[in-house]
């Protein structure tokens, strides 16, 4: 399967085949156990993902994935926190699922509201702001 990373800071990267890790897994039971919760944590989380997609408006998804990134990538400021990477409108579009054009409007809005502020290298998140947002849309 090929994957695609950007790398935030300093990284090892270690490339192990198919087989190998097969051999792995079955010598180490710990090692086993370890990717099995992995695995299964990973698929409550798409299925959570999945349900938000069907279920949220795109304006509180898009707020839930702004925190995740900034839980991820976020770095405190006084604002609240800074995402130091990369992503586009259409790129987190992607991500909440959603068209690029209504996360756009979204982004406007928050930007005028003055929850956040982005350029094309960070977004500057007001999480207090944020908050207060996420609240009043969730009653």
């Amino acid at each position: 399967m090929e994957e695609n990373a950007q790398a935030l800071g300093k990284v090892d990267i270690y490339r192990i085949e198919c087989n190998d890790f097969k051999q792995l897994i079955t010598l180490r039971s710990d090692l086993s156990w370890s990717v099995l919760t992995s695995i299964y944590a990973r698929k409550q989380q798409i299925e959570r993902k999945l349900i938000a997609t069907h279920t949220q408006p795109v304006k509180q998804r898009v707020i839930k994935m702004l925190f995740e990134l900034a839980q991820l990538f976020g770095t405190r400021c006084l604002h609240g926190y800074a995402l130091e990477i990369f992503l586009t409108q259409q790129e987190l579009a992607d991500l909440v699922g959603a068209s690029r054009s209504v996360v756009s409007t979204i982004m406007n809005n928050f930007r005028n509201q003055g929850v956040l502020n982005y350029t094309r290298e960070q977004i500057c998140i007001n999480d207090p702001a944020l908050i207060s947002i996420e609240l009043s849309s969730e009653s």
